[in-house]
């Protein structure tokens, strides 16, 4: 009984580590996705350093 409870928790263990990897990757990727858009407004907008600096 012991042995399939710590197997068990050995899963749940596996499933949350993957799980928090996966929504680390997905958080990246919107950040990443994010700062491209703010590189294109700034390149479309030629705005001076201290502009981009506010922005």
């Amino acid at each position: 009984m012991q042995k399939q409870n710590t197997t068990q928790r050995g899963m749940c263990s596996a499933h949350l580590a993957q799980a928090v990897s996966e929504a680390q990757r997905d958080t990246a990727t919107r950040f990443s996705s994010q700062f491209d858009g703010l590189i294109a407004h700034i390149s479309k907008s030629e705005l001076n350093r201290t502009e981009i600096i506010e922005l």
